[in-house]
């Protein structure tokens, strides 16, 4: 007689056991026995690559020289190191302007240089360049203060005011001072015709004044204030710690109205204009008198009645002997408003007798004569708006329509590239008879980091730059493809952090995959906040993909559990990973990195779930950059924290696993960010927790050395047999283009430093090890944030081979500030091999049954594989010492879907497993259904 076992549907599935703890499998409540994670976006065969981009801002954009601003948008760029402003003076008295740039932070670090590029008949080039220490430099004024003849820079630098003074070596370390004064804004200029040049500051948190040069240079007590109290600049947040935006509001200047230099300031929501009072005589005191330098005081000014001014300049425009008084206005950064002329004449000045500039986050106005023809161009440095860094600034040419008509003719603007410019400078830097205009740029990219992650899809000839799909994200870090509809196509979920702009956080983004492919409008957004790190599994063992969520500066750890209408985004699972926090509500909004680090728990980045146990449920690692990472351990009872074990490896940032030693359990990987206590914190490491019965002990674990891992991915590289380890390096404190490491496996599950290849790359975060060209060698994907110093640069593809990996076998692809590609690896999670292991329960034959055949449904997708064995004992207790068998009884061998069964040992209790096999992990199989055939006779009564 015949007889089948059959198992179908969720319930039949359930009861077996998924290896590794189903970290990359199980069965849906569909009936579907499949793998989670899917590396093939569009169901192709080939494996894909997604690099979860964060922003695209420039924090190094070089500085524009435009010789000839009027007609060409030609221009040539000289590197920065993080410029914040500059200043244009013939430094030398060679007839040739020298550009000096204020440089505040590199992108890795604020302790930098001033840049000096000095004219020359070509122009400005880095053949005649030279650098002074000047850390954090944000203002630079060029003036001979000490009278010389030597002109001397004074730069804010650190919270102080620095002054070089030359001398015929030029400008020297010992020939400087500092003095204690905290300046946003410089400009110099002999205000009081005395000979020597004078600095006119605008000082953080106190009133405006005029430090006056003389023959000891400056000095502090030698100030006289100019008007009342100041407003506080406003200093906007930045994303990179030690990274300044631009201090926004009015700066200071000299103008020069009817003869004689005034002030400007903004004062009580107006344009205020200082002129000095006539001097006093002037004691000659011996030098280093207390009374060397006399008081100073400023006259009644000028006042225009004009709001939201933030620079001012003078000139005669029109020709007839009077100066026009030019405000530029800003009042709201992204909106177009109106900057003015007040036309000079002999009544003076009238809001009546104005004409508007239309602007946009306009910051300076200076004038010129561009193009020699006798007529002052009207130039505005326009910033960022909320929007874009890179915008534009403008020249416009203005001019009556005839001698003296009262018409006044606004050109339509020339339009200069600039990026969050700062300062444009007019110079003759070069033997051109025409001057050139120099734009100081501060950033560039966009702003609010919503750019697109971008997947790049693998096929025969390896990735192409346009062969791409692109997914609006808000400053994404992680990414995870599985079929979370369980309709056969993976769709892929995205962590947006919006870390530039907290305020604007949309939640983070589930983009659902099919037929059809991608499309930015058909996704689903989950509310999560600041969301960094996710991870995915049945977490409850039910059928349905759950989702976990960690934001950065929030304290709260987010579990979305999954449901026949989707992931249930009204009702999560909330964990306040601080205890002390009970009523916490996580808000758009960012705090600072040292309230971070008093607060523990508030600063988890990437999460990681596996099986660390052995007990069949999904474990959650959740990392903490300042104090302890710990495990959450699954179970009936669900995550708390109450079932939690801390890890003392030192600023954990992210994780992996796999069994290195290959004694059945799961060993830890772990990415350290900072290391507390060392000077340079950026020398990490990666601690390997041993797994044992015994489980994770801090004296049973391992360091290697890194620079702020913020990725691992783990691969037999070699093809020895043995995992080795790949660590991206981050950060280096000191540069951000530095090596990786990648540690190479050795017999007995032995990693060391003295054993481990470097491989440069650009501040990288993000790796996953696949072999995309199929050839049988593992290559290596690595996410680079910044590529010398620029976000908007390049990740690439690291090819490998028998002799190993190589630079010149390499392909680029563009990115924009990734921060993560997916923080699961391809593959076993315990061994890295392409097969993931499905054991059923146990079945009773009939007495005396014979095994005939066993045949499954499922629905192969590209490049996957199913396969069978059997195993059976006289006893069910006995069956888990049982070997398995394919055919002829081979414990290697497999069962293919119909093949005959005859010839395997049979005992009344029998199990099958299955090994549903993909090539990098891209797709999956679909088993629906297995069923194993066997025949018995009637026993006779």
């Amino acid at each position: 007689m015949k007889g089948i076992w059959k198992e179908r549907g969720y319930e039949d599935f359930a009861d077996g056991t998924f290896g590794n703890g189903g970290q990359n499998l199980y069965v849906s409540r569909k009936g579907v026995l499949q793998r989670i994670y899917r590396f093939d976006l569009n169901r192709d065969g080939y494996a894909d690559i997604v690099f979860v981009n964060s922003h695209d801002m420039g924090e190094r954009p070089p500085v524009y020289v435009y010789p000839d601003a009027l007609h060409t948008a030609e221009r040539i760029e000289l590197p920065t190191a993080g410029a914040y402003a500059g200043a244009i003076g013939d430094l030398n008295n060679d007839g040739y302007d020298d550009l000096v740039i204020a440089n505040q932070h590199n992108g890795t670090h604020s302790d930098g240089t001033a840049y000096i590029y000095y004219g020359s008949p070509e122009g400005l080039s880095e053949r005649y360049k030279i650098e002074l220490p000047v850390p954090n430099c944000r203002a630079v004024a060029i003036g001979d203060f000490n009278g010389d003849g030597l002109p001397d820079l004074a730069f804010s630098s650190e919270g102080k005011l620095v002054i070089y003074y030359q001398n015929k070596g030029g400008f020297l370390n010992d020939n400087r001072v500092i003095l204690d004064l905290d300046v946003t804004h410089i400009t110099a200029g002999d205000i009081d015709g005395n000979g020597y040049a004078d600095l006119y500051v605008r000082v953080h948190n106190g009133r405006p004044v005029v430090l006056w040069g003389g023959p000891e240079g400056i000095r502090l007590e030698a100030s006289t204030p100019v008007g009342g109290e100041d407003a506080a600049a406003r200093t906007l947040a930045s994303t990179t710690a030690g990274w300044m935006t631009f201090v926004e509001g009015w700066r200071p200047k000299m103008v020069t109205i009817g003869g004689s230099i005034h002030l400007f300031r903004q004062e009580n929501d107006r344009a205020y204009f200082y002129p000095l009072a006539e001097k006093k005589a002037v004691h000659h005191e011996p030098p280093g008198h207390s009374d060397y330098f006399q008081p100073r005081t400023f006259s009644e000014p000028l006042i225009l009645a004009c709001s939201d001014v933030v620079s001012a300049e003078a000139g005669d425009i029109d020709g007839d002997g009077f100066e026009e008084i030019i405000l530029a206005v800003c009042s709201d950064r992204s909106e177009q408003e109106s900057s003015w002329i007040y036309w000079g004449c002999a009544e003076g000045y009238d809001e009546r007798n104005r004409t508007p500039l239309e602007t946009v986050s306009a910051r300076d106005v200076i004038l010129a004569d561009l193009d020699g023809d006798g007529h002052i161009e009207v130039i505005v440095c326009q910033g960022r708006t909320d929007v874009m860094n890179t915008t534009e600034s403008l020249i416009y040419k203005i001019h009556r329509e005839s001698m003296g008509g009262n018409r006044v003719v606004v050109s339509e603007p020339t339009r200069l590239l600039t990026h969050d410019a700062s300062d444009i400078l007019i110079g003759h830097t070069s033997g051109a008879s025409q001057p050139q205009v120099i734009v100081v740029n501060h950033v560039s990219g966009r702003v609010r980091g919503d750019v697109s992650a971008v997947a790049y899809l693998g096929g025969e000839d390896g990735f192409q730059a346009d062969r791409r799909i692109e997914f609006p994200v808000w400053a994404g870090v992680d990414s995870i493809c599985c079929d979370f509809d369980d309709d056969g196509w993976g769709d892929l979920l995205i962590a947006n952090c919006a870390e530039n702009a907290p305020h604007l956080d949309p939640g983070s983004f589930l983009y659902w995959g099919g037929p059809a492919g991608f499309h930015p409008e058909r996704k689903s957004i989950l509310p999560t906040v600041r969301a960094h790190g996710m991870a995915v599994g049945d977490f409850r063992r039910c059928g349905y993909l759950d989702a976990a969520f960690t934001g950065c500066n929030n304290a709260e750890l987010v579990i979305f559990r999954g449901g026949p209408d989707g992931l249930d985004t009204e009702n999560p699972q909330r964990i306040m990973m601080n205890p002390s926090l009970y009523d916490y509500v996580p808000e758009k909004s960012l705090g600072s990195y040292d309230e971070s680090a008093e607060l523990p728990f508030k600063e988890p980045r990437w999460l990681f779930t596996a099986d660390f146990n052995n007990d069949g449920w999904l474990d959650l690692f959740v990392s903490q950059i300042f104090g302890e990472s710990f495990i959450l351990w699954g179970g009936p009872e669900g995550y708390s924290m109450e079932r939690s074990t801390k890890l003392f490896a030192g600023g954990g940032i992210c994780a992996q696993a796999a069994d290195l030693t290959g004694n059945g359990w799961l060993d830890l990987i772990i990415g350290g960010f900072h290391t507390p206590g060392k000077q340079v914190v950026e020398e990490s490491y990666v601690y390997i927790y041993w797994g044992s019965p015994e489980g994770y002990r801090e004296d049973r674990r391992m360091q290697l050395p890194a620079h702020t891992a913020n990725s691992i991915t783990i691969a037999d590289f070699n093809n020895n047999g043995i995992l080795d380890i790949f660590v991206t390096s981050y950060n280096g404190g000191r540069e951000r283009d530095i090596d990786s490491y990648l540690y190479w496996g050795q017999p007995g599950g032995l990693y060391s430093a003295e054993h481990c290849t470097r491989l440069f790359t650009h501040s990288a975060c993000g790796s996953v090890a696949a072999d995309y060209n199929e050839d049988g060698w593992v290559d290596l994907a690595i996410a680079n944030h910044k590529t010398n110093g620029n976000h908007d640069g390049f990740s690439f593809v690291l090819w490998n081979g028998p002799e190993g990996f190589s630079e010149k076998r390499v392909t680029k692809l563009p990115t924009q500030g990734p921060h993560g590609m997916m923080a699961v690896d391809p593959g076993n999670v315990a061994n890295r091999g392409q097969e993931e292991e499905y054991t059923s329960s146990v079945y009773e034959l009939p007495i005396g049954a014979v095994l005939k055949r066993i045949t499954w449904e499922a629905e192969l997708q590209p490049k996957t594989w199913v396969k069978a064995q059997i195993r059976s004992a006289i006893t069910k207790e006995a069956l888990n010492d049982a070997e398995w068998q394919g055919p002829d009884q081979a414990a290697n061998g497999w069962f293919e879907n119909g093949d005959s069964l005859e010839g395997t040992n049979c005992g009344p209790w029998i199990q099958y497993r299955l090994v549903l096999g993909a090539i990098n992990g891209g797709n999956s199989p679909r088993i629906t259904e297995v069923a194993v055939e066997y025949e018995f006779e009637l026993e006779q009564e």
